[in-house]
């Protein structure tokens, strides 16, 4: 018995050894596999999505920088995985949370509400503005895929990606105004 579990332990940090060493020496813009370990295209009800263009970008976020894996799915949208722990860390620096669960979705809780973008969504609710995405959200080779822009609007983002897919940022937006005093005493 105390062999087997050491015989376990001793492939398993193989394994991991291995896997680290091979993904060191990975450029940032290379392609990055998909959970499953392959890089392909994934089918889905919307029609096929190609992970062989997915790329890391830096992404600027109040003064930090971040990892993301982006793939360009429109002119101007990239899908993200929904479960790229970037999007957790950016969603709590901008004091919001993010979660997928299989049965709502994306789910982001920010300001006291709960916002949430279902499988296969495609418009987002009217109060974030009722925008029409380029890209639902999909679950592709077991990973769910959400669009960045979606992602944006329920966290009160406005994400931005460079033309080479290098480089990110993400800035929150001005939601509300509130005047206070009357004429000149504004």
């Amino acid at each position: 018995m105390v062999f087997r579990v050491r015989l376990v332990a001793a492939v398993m940090a193989l394994w991991l050894t291995l896997c680290f060493a091979a993904s060191a020496g990975v450029p940032k813009d290379s392609p990055i596999p998909t959970p499953s370990g392959r890089i392909g295209s994934g089918a889905s009800a919307e029609g096929s999505f190609d992970l062989s263009n997915l790329r890391r970008v830096s992404l600027s976020a109040k003064g930090k920088r971040y990892d993301l894996s982006v793939c360009k799915v429109s002119d101007t949208d990239y899908a993200v995985s929904a479960y790229d722990k970037t999007l957790s860390a950016v969603a709590g620096a901008f004091g919001a949370k993010l979660s997928w669960h299989d049965r709502h979705g994306l789910t982001v809780k920010r300001g006291g509400k709960h916002y949430n973008m279902a499988v296969g969504q495609r418009q987002l609710p009217s109060e974030l503005g009722g925008r029409e995405l380029d890209f639902p959200c999909q679950i592709i080779n077991g990973t769910p895929w959400v669009s960045l822009l979606g992602v944006g609007d329920m966290l009160g983002l406005r994400f931005t990606v460079d033309s080479k897919a290098s480089s990110a940022w993400a800035e929150g937006l001005i939601n509300d105004v509130h005047l206070e005093g009357a004429g000149d005493n504004q």
